[in-house]
């Protein structure tokens, strides 16, 4: 059985596996901020910052009716700008499977734009387990690590084309396989300046 990387992550952690919705005061973790969640009058899942990354705001996740973990990305405040990489009205799945708990926002080709992980530890633990991460060799982490944008920004193009090479001849793919693949084939997308920007001294 493989041993996920994040899978410490949810150690201890106390969940309702038979729920289909997000928690309250739940933390999640996408490779540059903690946030934390609210459930505001409407119903609505208000995604706090940690406050210690700069330029990061709240976003909000509006439950689809019907469809289990099924969100759809919202503004909490309608002068916000969309959370990066993503934009108001995408889908957001909440994902539970493998072991593994996370959010997954798709844009409209149905491709994983941002993830945001479900976590106990703090910020600092996270960001610690981020640097661990980089550490590691990237071929091992395709299968074993689930990627971030954070993470997957310092990689040239180039070397993001060989990844996704290389995920391509893995059948059947794990969900943290098809999730990296899912993120990778979007940041190749992103102009080069966009990049540079979240990861400045790559």
């Amino acid at each position: 059985m493989k041993r996920f990387l994040l899978i410490s992550l949810l150690v201890g952690f106390s969940l309702n596996l038979s729920a289909q919705t997000i928690a309250n005061w739940s933390k999640w973790f996408d490779g540059n901020d903690l946030y934390v969640v609210s459930t505001l009058t409407n119903g609505d899942l208000i995604f706090n910052p940690s406050g210690l990354v700069e330029g990061n705001h709240y976003f909000s996740l509006r439950k689809v009716d019907n469809i289990p973990g099924e969100y759809i990305l919202v503004p909490h405040n309608y002068t916000d700008d969309a959370p990066f990489r993503a934009q108001y009205g995408w889908r957001v799945q909440y994902i539970r499977k493998e072991g593994m708990y996370f959010l997954r926002v798709l844009n409209n080709f149905d491709e994983t734009v941002w993830i945001l992980v479900l976590t106990p530890d703090s910020y600092e633990s996270c960001k610690g387990q981020l640097q661990d991460a980089f550490t590691r060799d990237a071929d091992w982490m395709l299968s074993n690590y689930l990627m971030s944008t954070t993470y997957i920004s310092r990689f040239s193009k180039d070397r993001l084309r060989e990844m996704i090479s290389t995920l391509q001849e893995i059948s059947p793919r794990s969900i943290i396989e098809e999730t990296n693949l899912s993120l990778i084939k979007s940041e190749l997308k992103v102009v080069e300046s966009q990049r540079t920007l979240l990861n400045p001294t790559k």
